[in-house]
């Protein structure tokens, strides 16, 4: 009996700590404010758009353009692919995938 409430114990833990690792779509704003706004949004900068226009774009977009392998600035950043997923979400204002399902 101790054997097995030991072994749900380890699955509990272990589920959890994959949630705490995981991004929530908040964290994609810290991100941009860390990362992307040290070019974004600057009057000396007119090649980086401000971020409210970016706000036009699909978070799918967004995503192909900060994973470009071609776009120096974004590849120096070193960003995770989660961080990329978190930034694209925040940036267009919904979820990956939720193009189908409308505004």
């Amino acid at each position: 009996m101790k054997a097995i409430l030991w072994i749900m114990v380890g699955c509990l833990w272990e589920v959890c700590a994959r949630a705490q690792t995981r991004l929530g779509s908040e964290a994609g704003y810290g991100i941009i404010q860390q990362h992307c706004m040290t070019c974004h949004g600057r009057a000396n900068m007119p090649q980086a758009r401000p971020i409210a226009a970016l706000r036009d774009l699909t978070p799918e977009q967004v995503l192909e353009v900060i994973s470009s392998p071609s776009n120096a600035a974004h590849q120096g950043l070193k960003l995770s692919d989660e961080q990329k997923h978190r930034v694209a979400e925040n940036v267009a204002g919904r979820l990956l995938g939720s193009a189908q399902a409308g505004d």
